[in-house]
């Protein structure tokens, strides 16, 4: 690679929700413009339309031997993938990094073409996944092929979920770490859609011990809850769509908005005082020992409030930009191998 060659840096979060993107393009004399990002992680297969031309906005991705929807456009498709299952991200991960891909270009200006040949990528796999579907993983995203683009990344990194936010919190903006934490003992939590995923870190080393992950414990819970609550006001959404309430606060039914603040703060603290509960029970040997309880995702935004009420005196940190903590950390770490 030439060395006035731009290469964009991307630190990516697949999330089972959305995936989340920390960004820069290096390269030149210009500080590095960081881009933070995010689209639905939704995928929609193509079928045959009964009626051509209604959907000419919409972008179709060719993937294998299919035409695929990707993010908001897929949402409201009938043919709208399931993601819970760690096999969509195995099969559909290549499609969503070359989404990221287009975002990174665009927002850079360069060609999409010199984004999938200079990228350096690092992302993240689920704990429980991780060691098991780590080179697969891997030997799927080598070289792929997306709408006639070749995608060859330049560098890839493949960490485990919940690294990017122990990364994230260890080192600043330019790498340089806060070494009155290094060595220390720290609990992470990565709340997620779907996951949780708990990484204990003991000595400044991950314990594999007491790290797990707390599968369908995410926020999916409460949009379970709210599926029943919408289902009895009439109102049969799919799952990405109930999501999107749930960040809205509201819903419409025959045109008209229902204010649903009320009961998603119910449900939100409930869902809270049962992570609460979960982590005590399961965790309370480390959590006496531990110098810093740090929650981050998606979800941590979710359960901030009633967390601050049950860990006080600096004990929690939920850091400012929670959902993009991960992928920040896979961006740092990046960076940091980059320059020595």
């Amino acid at each position: 690679m030439m060395i006035n060659t731009p290469v964009v840096r991307m630190g990516i979060d697949i999330g089972f929700g959305d995936v989340k993107v920390v960004s820069a393009k290096i390269g030149g004399n210009k500080k590095a413009d960081i881009e933070k990002f995010k689209f639905p992680t939704a995928v929609a297969r193509v079928k045959n339309k009964a009626i051509a031309g209604l959907d000419d906005a919409q972008v179709e991705y060719v993937f294998g031997n299919s035409k695929y929807l990707l993010g908001n456009d897929a949402l409201g498709s009938i043919n709208i993938l399931p993601t819970r299952d760690i096999d969509f991200i195995m099969e559909f991960g290549p499609l969503l990094i070359f989404k990221a891909f287009e975002h990174a270009a665009r927002h850079y200006h360069l060609p999409i073409k010199s984004v999938c040949t200079s990228a350096e990528v690092c992302l993240g796999l689920p704990l429980a996944y991780y060691k098991e579907k780590k080179n697969e993983l891997a030997g799927r995203l080598a070289s792929f092929e997306v709408s006639g683009c070749r995608v060859d990344i330049s560098r890839l990194v493949i960490q485990a979920q919940g690294q990017g936010i122990l990364l994230d919190f260890l080192f600043d903006d330019h790498c340089r770490p806060d070494r009155k934490w290094l060595g220390s003992d720290l609990l992470i939590l990565d709340i997620g859609f779907n996951t949780i995923d708990i990484l204990c870190v003991q000595k400044g080393r991950s314990s594999s011990e007491w790290s797990n992950m707390l599968e369908g414990a995410g926020i999916c819970r409460i949009c379970r809850d709210l599926d029943i609550e919408l289902k009895r006001m009439g109102l049969e959404l799919g799952e990405q769509t109930i999501k999107n309430v749930l960040v809205e606060r509201r819903a419409t039914k025959y045109g008209k908005p229902i204010d649903l603040s009320a009961t998603i703060a119910r449900l939100t603290s409930d869902y809270a005082d049962f992570l609460h509960r979960q982590i005590q029970s399961k965790l309370s040997d480390v959590l006496k020992t531990t110098r810093k309880l740090i929650v981050a995702g998606g979800g941590a935004y979710y359960v901030a409030d009633t967390f601050k009420r049950k860990y006080s005196g600096g004990f929690l940190l939920v850091p400012v930009d929670a959902e993009y903590s991960n992928a920040g950390g896979f961006y740092k770490y990046l960076k940091g191998v980059k320059n020595g």
